[in-house]
This record gives structure tokens, sequence and C-alpha cells, in this order.
């Protein structure tokens, strides 16, 4: 492995290591992840460097499928409504 070669994969603070690809190829490359259930919308977003709405905007344009079921959607409705008991109370 040459120095270079080093530098380029070394890890970046907050996240797995850095590529050489340029950003289009990475996008590309973690919408197929975030595709096959390896990472989510948002792992995938923050990793490409670009804002989650993007990310769905890439996503949708391609015809990767949401990875939000019914469980995903129970989840969430129940943090909402916890939220607004909390926010009553107060």
């Amino acid at each position: 492995s040459t120095p270079a070669r080093a530098k380029q994969l070394a890890p970046r603070p907050d996240g797995p290591p850095t590529h050489s690809a340029s950003p289009r190829v990475e996008k590309c490359r973690l919408g197929q992840q975030y595709r096959d259930g390896k990472l989510t919308l948002a792992r995938a977003a923050r990793d490409a460097g670009v804002s989650i709405w993007e990310m769905m905007d890439y996503a949708r344009a391609r015809k990767v499928p949401a990875q939000y079921d019914l469980e995903d959607l129970e989840r969430d409705l129940g943090t909402i409504r916890e939220s607004l008991e909390v926010s009553r109370a107060e």
C-alpha cells in the first residue's frame, strides 16, 4: 500500500474510510447500500455528504424502494404520541 493510498483510505472522524470516488459515484454506491438494506437513508446521506432530502430525491429518481415498513411507522407514531404527551404535561 502506498502512502497516497493509505491517506486516501484514512478513516474520517465521523464515519467510514473515505474513497477517491467522485461524489456522484459515492452517492450511487451508498444509494445501492440503502436499497440493499445495509444503510439507513440518513447514514447514506451523511456518508455521501448530502442532505437527507437530497438523498431521498436521489433514491426516488432511481426508483429505490423506501426502506420503511409498517413496524417503522408504528414506532414513529408511538414516539410522536409520547412527545405530545410530554409537551402537554409541561
